[in-house]
């Protein structure tokens, strides 16, 4: 669903807006969309859940595999109570 809005802006920022959209190749609707929803990130970023925090640290897990001595994920016996 979306809304139509009508709000004020100064003739130079819009120039500015209308030139940075036809130098990426996007709308003005889209570039203000996703500038609007940038912001909404940064003001108001989402919480982590269990499972986020779980993907981070298997990825972490996997780039230790890529430096010298690094162990990867590791393979731990089911009786290592290596639980946090």
């Amino acid at each position: 669903m979306t809304i139509t809005i009508e709000f004020e802006i100064e003739e130079s920022i819009l120039a500015e807006l209308d030139g940075v959209a036809a130098d990426i190749g996007v709308s003005r609707e889209i570039l203000i969309t996703t500038a609007i929803k940038h912001a909404l990130r940064f003001h108001r970023p989402k919480e982590f859940s269990a499972e986020d925090e779980v993907n981070t640290f298997r990825l972490w897990l996997a780039g230790n595999a890529d430096v010298e001595g690094g162990s990867g994920i590791p393979d731990w016996d089911e009786d290592d109570a290596r639980l946090n």
